[in-house]
């Protein structure tokens, strides 16, 4: 793990390469819609920025209450930019886009809290596990299809099912934020069937929160270039919507008897549960000394004690979003054991560290969900104790049972 001063140091120079390649991007990538969609709040206010594909005359419609709200047009631009105050409904929904396209413009509809996010849930009978997709919104969008979770216009047709999402949603691939967008509105679509999108904190997001975008592909940040962002901004949990929802995720889920994070439960939280490591990430994430990494104006005075523990918390080669010990080792039988028996779990599952295929370890108590290849294929789950069963569904719809 690199010292932190290495760690910006580096940041900073990968952080000017991703510029220069945003300025190059070609145009013919697709930049409208949910691909560059970006809402925030300032007081009273609500600020919606969108873009479009060529330089158009911009409109904007909300509604809510199912009632016209607010309505706007924006001059000529391929960058757009509204605001209004702020609803009192729960719930609102814009749609946006250029005058031409009328009635094919997008509509988001944004809620004014997140779902209250669980770290402990009853496991179904059909679950379904990504581990990193990294910004590969197409290729989740079919496997997802293979798997009869959604339709061809994308909407939740899973019913009860349930599907957990390990972390490491952006960077790396051109549609973190589309990606973002979409599980924003299905985990609000699947709820409202009896089914549940679980998303969970990985490394990548942290990073980015935390300012450091050497992955963020060149097309991302073409869109925080446009509507006149850092890219951490689009994610700031204080004042953007996807960043408040991000800030309300787990980083670990326990679902019956099993154990899912992105990086690794190691044994530094043996006193720890579900609950209680969840309450650690969102204080954490909404604390000042988290905010004064990305906003010079946030003032914050911290000991070195507890810059530590937090610098740990998210950096360290033992945390929840990084530790690898498990995957890259078949001699930690014992502490896996130990840590699986602390939270009362039989399995732990993970992402972050990329194996050929999806694969289980030490007898089963450690499966990596993470292939090669982000959203190279998904894990099903189905069945409990001896007569539980694991698939890999893969991207032409087959499914591989392994682990007998």
């Amino acid at each position: 793990m690199m010292g932190r001063s290495r760690l910006f140091s580096s940041f900073l120079l990968f952080a000017g390469a991703c510029t220069l390649v945003a300025l190059r991007a070609p145009q013919e990538l697709r930049l409208a819609g949910e691909f560059g969609l970006y809402v925030w709040e300032s007081r009273d206010s609500v600020h919606v920025q969108w873009l479009t594909q060529e330089n158009a005359p911009g409109t904007l419609l909300v509604m809510a209450d199912g009632k016209p709200y607010f309505t706007t047009n924006t001059p000529t631009s391929v960058a757009h930019h509204a605001a209004f105050r702020k609803p009192k409904s729960d719930s609102f929904a814009i749609n946006y886009g250029t005058v031409a396209e009328t009635p094919e413009r997008a509509t988001t509809t944004i809620f004014r809290q997140p779902l209250n996010a669980t770290a402990s849930a009853a496991l179904p009978d059909t679950l379904y596990v990504f581990g990193d997709t990294h910004g590969e919104f197409d290729s989740v969008v079919r496997l997802m299809q293979h798997a009869r979770l959604i339709d061809q216009q994308l909407r939740w047709t899973g019913g009860k099912k349930q599907i957990v999402f390990l972390g490491d949603v952006v960077d790396r691939g051109p549609d973190a934020m589309r990606l973002l967008w979409y599980l924003y509105q299905l985990e609000r679509e699947a709820d409202a069937s009896g089914g549940h999108v679980h998303v969970l904190l990985g490394n990548h997001e942290i990073m980015v929160m935390l300012g450091d975008v050497r992955y963020v592909h060149g097309k991302e940040t073409r869109i925080a270039q446009l509507h006149g962002v850092k890219y951490p901004t689009l994610v700031n949990p204080r004042t953007s919507v996807l960043g408040r929802w991000l800030a309300s995720k787990p980083a670990v889920l326990k679902m019956g008897d099993l154990l899912l994070v992105h990086g690794g439960v190691s044994s530094d939280y043996l006193r720890e549960s579900p609950g209680s490591l969840a309450r650690m990430v969102n204080q954490n994430i909404r604390s000042d000394l988290f905010m004064a990494y990305t906003d010079s104006t946030v003032r914050v005075t911290v000991d070195s004690a507890s810059f530590k523990q937090f610098d740990q918390f998210f950096w360290g080669d033992r945390s929840l979003f990084w530790y690898r010990g498990y995957a890259m080792s078949d001699t930690l039988d014992a502490e896996l054991t130990g840590t699986l028996n602390s939270f009362g779990a039989q399995t732990l599952i993970i992402g972050h560290t990329p194996v050929a295929h999806i694969q289980q370890k030490y007898q089963g108590k450690l499966i990596i969900a993470h292939p090669r290849r982000p959203a190279g294929e998904l894990l099903l789950i189905t069945g409990r104790g001896a007569n539980r069963q694991l698939h890999r569904l893969l991207p032409d719809g087959t499914a591989e049972l392994f682990g007998q």
